[in-house]
């Protein structure tokens, strides 16, 4: 089963919204948030999850890397003011400072399931 963007939109629409419910709404359990892409988008979406869920959410970032490149500052790598390796970044921090789980898989398929508990 393939999703569309759309889709896609409307899942993470109704998964930052059981983020602002009320801890009384959404039960005990810690929620779970799956980001699908590690770049600077998706890593970044990661840790402001974790860190404005203020511990109510199990965050995992899934990336097939174990480092990204950021194109911010590549055109000071380009003109020789900066190395390369100063623009490549691990998710070490995220997983040590924010408590993000990461795992490193290349997904070949992605299947979603609908669930709502009460």
């Amino acid at each position: 089963m393939s999703i569309s963007r759309r889709q896609f939109n409307s899942l993470l629409l109704a998964g930052t919204s059981a983020i602002t419910a009320p801890v009384s709404v959404t039960g005990q359990a810690k929620a779970k948030v799956v980001v699908i892409g590690g770049g600077a988008g998706g890593a970044t979406a990661a840790r402001y999850l974790a860190r404005d869920g203020k511990g109510e959410l199990h965050v995992t970032l899934i990336e097939s890397s174990v480092s990204y490149t950021s194109c911010f500052y590549s055109n000071l790598y380009i003109g020789g003011f900066r190395s390369f390796s100063s623009i490549t970044h691990s998710y070490d921090s995220l997983a040590s400072d924010y408590d993000i789980n990461i795992v490193q898989v290349t997904l070949q398929r992605l299947t979603v399931t609908n669930r709502w508990s009460s």
